[in-house]
């Protein structure tokens, strides 16, 4: 229900009593309500009544007025009881107007101003709403604490973080001394540089293999590593008796070739520099081989063989072959 003015609007009224306004036809010299309002619009109204009057806010409807909202009256500001012919046009109430006082200052009451939300033909030195925006002369209008400052007009910005789901920063983000806070995940394809806070609860790392792992932290079946080397006294085995390939998160294969001889392969080196893997034959008679993957050598040689009970190496990839040592 818009509300709406218009410039000399005035018709004639019979009906008697205190209800709804039914009119009668524009006076001469002067428009209809019909003219410039719809079903459903509000407007200020004025009922003279021979020497009564009441001032009020109306809904029209087909020829009609409801008469919602007494503003003032001569009955106490209460609804005339007319009677015979009143006389009823659109004015702007005292009630309702805005004017500048004696210092050339607009006043507006407690009720503050409703923008409607839109951008304005003209932005020069105009105060608008956009999508719930404040803009003033074409900027964003923006609070700091006491400090109100403008940016320009972007159409990527957000009121708050929450309304862009995949938010991206234009430079570095400045916490000015507060905190980031909520429940969510934080993922990072990146480096994490300069942490000097405390995880009061912890970080929980996902079990996975990153796609780079060099100078990674990253948990994996719940042993931790770093830079491909298991973290800590804890380390990653394997108990090995039928032919097997080796995955690069274990540190320890333990081979028993009681039943059968075993071959075992090992990870591929290249990519891998740094990890240490140490293979000890623990039980059986039968012969134990180890066998390089992809490009790269065991000590320049494709396989390595154990064949003695409780015999054992160490291998150290260089991130292009294994080598013993």
């Amino acid at each position: 229900m818009p509300l709406k003015l218009a410039n000399r609007v005035k018709e004639s009224s019979s009906p008697s009593g205190s209800g709804v306004i039914t009119l009668s036809g524009a006076d001469n010299g002067y428009q209809s309500f019909s003219a410039v309002l719809s079903n459903g619009d509000t407007t200020y109204y004025t009922i003279v009544n021979a020497n009564n009057w009441e001032v009020g806010l109306g809904t029209y409807n087909s020829n009609s007025l409801t008469r919602d909202t007494i503003l003032s009256s001569s009955n106490s500001n209460n609804p005339l009881e007319l009677r015979g012919t009143s006389s009823v046009f659109i004015a702007y109430p005292s009630e309702k107007s805005v004017y500048k006082d004696s210092n050339n200052q607009v006043i507006v009451g407690s009720s503050g101003i409703i923008l409607e939300s839109g951008i304005p033909s003209n932005t020069s030195s105009v105060i608008y709403n956009a999508g719930g925006v404040l803009y003033f002369n074409g900027s964003l209008v923006v609070q700091s604490g006491d400090n109100i400052s403008l940016l320009p007009n972007d159409a990527g910005y957000i009121s708050e973080l929450s309304q862009d789901t995949s938010p991206q920063l234009g430079g570095d983000l400045d916490l000015n001394s507060s905190s980031i806070t909520g429940v969510g995940d934080l993922e990072i394809n990146g480096t994490l540089s300069g942490i000097n806070g405390v995880f009061n609860s912890g970080v929980i790392l996902n079990s996975a293999i990153p796609s780079v792992t060099s100078n990674t932290l990253y948990n994996n079946s719940g042993v931790l590593y770093f830079d491909n080397t298991t973290v800590g006294s804890i380390r990653s085995y394997e108990n090995i008796s039928n032919d097997t390939s080796l995955d690069i998160s274990t540190d320890i294969a333990f081979i028993d070739s009681t039943l059968n001889a075993v071959n075992l392969d090992v990870p591929i080196a290249s990519g891998n520099g740094g990890k240490e893997i140490k293979i000890k034959r623990v039980a059986g008679d039968n012969l134990v081989t180890i066998n390089a993957s992809g490009l790269g050598n065991i000590d320049g040689s494709t396989s390595f063989f154990i064949h003695h009970l409780y015999q054992s190496i160490t291998l150290v990839s260089n991130n292009s072959n294994w080598f013993i040592t």
